[in-house]
């Protein structure tokens, strides 16, 4: 029987997914074996998804640790916690003293939502050290024979990693590339490879090279891919990719975990080795893969919704189209920025440049300008293509916008409301011209699947390495002249000035190719990603819900609108309000909860009805302000109260267009 240790953070659902289909998985008997323990980095009282967490970790009668990382910290920087000798290793040597950098759980990637960890180098802080050596005295005990991470958000010491076999999940073929899950694909797509994939290795001191336990391939060639290596679409083979590897994720840890209990392999000496004891590079497990997926692809056809406790998933097969069920799929498709989250990334982004935010203010009056005026080839948004120059000029990097979704608030009521809709079978999706490493940080800490997520592709790291001397030069002289002007008030200056740095000298220089390497999800790149999520479940945009707030968004909204789906206008500015359904001005999104309850019930008619009830009666101070906009002539009543409650929620960025 195999003894399992289980590492988590517990920070968002899919923590509490995978430590459910293993336990099923264990108690169907699949894998021979028990978690003996669960051990997480929070205590109770730290993140409501830890708790919930630890409330299932509970229901099971798996023995729960908790030791707060953060508070150990600052214990430990008070010197309550002396130095202790080193772990006994599993290994032969002694190995040298471990620490880790102060950004480690925060500036690195959070890449995937099941398992994530890597190693500490001897450079990084001391404090992890001393760290890993009390979780050792916690977990001793134990003596497990695997330890898996599951969604673990710290970084591993080197000594506690050769204490204790531990497993990793990494998004790669074996000897494929490694970094962010963003960073592996990337990759893929810039060598033109023909198989993507998912391993689970060893943990070791060299990040994401430790040896492979089990693998699972999948050709990225043929159908459905070719189509878009055809058309040299990067951005749609990102999504497809990832998509394609989410799915092989949980089948893959249930599967090595399985295999390693009933002996089909085992470690030994830092060496995977098969049943009859030779040595292995890794045991392919692509065929077992393709049939759970398959399987639950099926499952999932016969049943409307996932149920509590369910093996599926909606990753298992995100890029089969579901057959009809006997409900009607509810699906609602959110912008980020405003929707879920009230800042402007870019915007923040800006603000760490000198002048940035200055500046930012004037671009994103130029794309405005540019919108409005129908710009061939432009689409709004694409300000995140016109700052990206400036962010690689001043050392601005991809862990940094991670860091920033990581800690960003979310819109009042955002969370809640979205945790009441999955409950309820919704299908929930978000397109966003957010930056990608910003947009799945946020969507991830919501629940929304990656597979759900469409957003700018955004390899700034690569970008950096474009610019050159001349670059710098050119980018400062253009951000001198940039913080002359004043947006709107110097709209034709903006226009000229703009016009001559962008389409004419910027193109000379190698920063010219960032513009191009760069395409927001804005404007009608939305529909285009909203018409991709309608054809992979077969559901055309009339059966939608889509939530916007802003320039980028009034294109989808007005899409969504004129084949009878619902466009909500949600504390909108002027270019969006017109080319919606509804309007809802409030300080908590939770207040469109009852309009979504109207479209379970009658579709549009329902919601109609409901909204034109709730408008008589009027808002209740800052919330519940409904508008019925579709055939209304004057909007100037409505915008001046979605004007005023977004300011309120979104404060500086409430500005921009």
């Amino acid at each position: 029987m195999l003894n399992i240790g289980w590492f988590s953070t517990g920070r968002d659902e899919a923590a509490r997914q995978l430590l459910q289909a293993v336990q099923e998985s264990i108690a169907t008997s699949d894998i021979t074996g028990k978690i003996s323990f669960v051990f997480s980095n929070r205590e109770p009282g730290e993140s409501g998804e830890s708790d919930s967490l630890f409330e299932l970790v509970h229901s099971y009668g798996i023995p729960l640790i908790c030791f707060s990382h953060r508070k150990f910290k600052s214990r430990l920087l008070r010197g309550a916690y002396p130095e202790q000798p080193k772990l006994r290793a599993k290994r032969r040597g002694d190995s040298s003293v471990a620490s880790l950098p102060q950004n480690d759980n925060k500036g690195r990637n959070q890449n995937d939502s099941n398992v994530i960890a890597a190693i500490a180098t001897p450079s990084q802080e001391r404090w992890r050290l001393e760290y890993d050596r009390e979780v050792n005295k916690r977990i001793e005990q134990f003596a497990p024979d695997l330890c898996v991470l599951a969604g673990y958000m710290l970084i591993i010491g080197e000594e506690l990693c050769q204490k204790y076999n531990m497993v990793n999940l990494h998004p790669a073929p074996p000897g494929g590339p490694v970094g962010s899950w963003q960073g592996v694909i990337w990759k893929l797509i810039e060598d033109k490879a023909e198989e993507a994939g998912a391993m689970i290795h060893l943990v070791t001191p060299e990040l994401d090279r430790g040896p492979v336990v089990s693998y699972s391939l999948f050709s990225i060639k043929g159908k459905p891919f070719d189509q878009y290596w055809q058309k040299d679409d990067k951005n749609m083979l990102f999504q497809l990719i990832r998509q394609h590897e989410l799915a092989q994720e949980f089948p893959l840890i249930i599967s090595t975990l399985k295999a390693l209990s009933q002996g089909e392999i085992s470690i030994r000496d830092d060496k995977v080795v098969d049943a009859q004891g030779n040595v292995i590079q890794g045991y392919n497990l692509s065929k077992e893969i393709d049939q759970a997926i398959s399987h639950s692809h099926s499952e999932h056809s016969e049943q409307s919704h996932t149920s509590p406790g369910s093996l599926h998933q909606e990753s298992a097969a995100p890029f089969l189209p579901p057959k009809e069920t006997a409900r009607e799929p509810r699906l609602i498709c959110f912008d980020l920025e405003g929707p879920l989250a009230p800042q402007d990334n870019a915007y923040e982004l800006m603000k760490l440049l000198p002048h940035g935010s200055r500046i930012f203010e004037v671009i994103s009056r130029y794309d405005d300008l540019l919108t409005l005026e129908g710009r061939q080839d432009y689409e709004p948004g694409d300000t995140l293509a016109l700052i990206a120059p400036f962010l690689a000029r001043h050392g601005i990097r991809e862990k940094q916008i991670t860091t920033m979704g990581q800690e960003a608030k979310l819109t009042p009521g955002a969370s809640y409301l979205i945790s009441r809709l999955k409950s309820r079978g919704w299908q929930i999706f978000c397109i966003s011209t957010s930056y990608e490493q910003y947009a799945f940080a946020i969507t991830q800490r919501l629940g929304i699947p990656a597979q759900n997520v469409a957003c700018t592709s955004f390899p700034l790291d690569q970008i950096c390495q474009l610019l050159n001397q001349d670059n710098f030069t050119l980018l400062e002289r253009a951000e001198w002249e940039f913080i002359t002007l004043t947006p709107e008030v110097d709209d034709t200056r903006i226009k000229q000035t703009l016009d001559r740095f962008y389409w004419q000298e910027l193109l000379r220089t190698s920063s010219g190719k960032i513009i191009n390497k760069v395409k927001p999800v804005g404007g009608k790149r939305k529909i285009e990603a909203l018409e991709h999520f309608a054809a992979r479940l077969g559901k055309p945009l009339s059966h939608w819900i889509a939530v916007g707030d802003s320039i980028t968004d009034f294109k989808m909204l007005q899409a969504v609108n004129k084949v009878g789906g619902l466009a909500i206008a949600f504390n909108a500015n002027e270019y969006a309000l017109p080319y919606s359904t509804m309007g809802l001005a409030s300080a908590s999104l939770d207040d469109l909860g009852i309009v979504l309850g109207a479209w379970e019930k009658g579709r549009r008619r329902a919601v109609e009805l409901t909204v034109k009830e709730k408008e008589k009666t009027g808002g209740k101070g800052d919330r519940e302000h409904f508008h019925w906009l579709a055939e209304a002539k004057d909007i100037s009543r409505p915008l001046e109260i979605h004007k005023r409650i977004r300011r309120l929620v979104r404060e500086e960025a409430a500005k921009l267009g």
